[in-house]
């Protein structure tokens, strides 16, 4: 999309100026007023989102949280690997999506809040087979700990 956002600039800035040119010829004010109706939605919807900080998200605190609570042998899960990437340096690509029973497991997840997470089912998964020992949410982001699995094998105490 980075590429492809010039050529859609040029589009509907050609588009908007052959429905300019259109309109001139029955009053001269409508060009004004297609314009202003057309872009003030936009426009109002920005400003409104720029000094709306509840709607901003909050990844670092999620970050800053992890990297206090956690110890040497956790596993992470994370549901968004660039946005985590971006925060961390780690990339986590291909990091293993399974848990392992015998360690701690972090579940790191970025993402609108607008949109149902997608990591609904792996939670009650875990909820299921190990204690939940913290959790942090902001808007748009959470990570959940949980312990070793309940009666894992190699299981450290939490």
């Amino acid at each position: 999309m980075v590429f492809a956002a010039p050529a859609l600039a040029l589009a509907v800035a050609e588009g908007i100026e052959v429905a300019r040119r259109w309109l001139r010829r029955g009053r001269p004010w409508a060009p004004a007023a297609f314009l202003t109706l057309l872009l003030a939605p936009g426009v109002a919807a920005s400003v409104y989102h720029i000094f709306d900080v509840r709607r901003r998200h909050e990844v670092r605190p999620v970050i800053d949280f992890l990297r206090e609570h956690q110890v040497s042998g956790d596993q992470l899960l994370v549901f968004d690997p660039a946005t985590f990437a971006f925060y961390t340096g780690l990339d986590m690509r291909g990091a293993t999506v399974e848990p392992d029973p015998g360690a701690r497991v972090w579940v790191i997840v970025s993402g609108s809040g607008f949109k149902p997470l997608p990591v609904e089912d792996v939670l009650a998964r875990l909820r299921a087979r190990r204690p939940q020992l913290g959790v942090l949410r902001t808007y748009g982001a959470a990570t959940y700990l949980f312990g070793p699995e309940r009666h894992a094998p190699d299981a450290r105490p939490p």
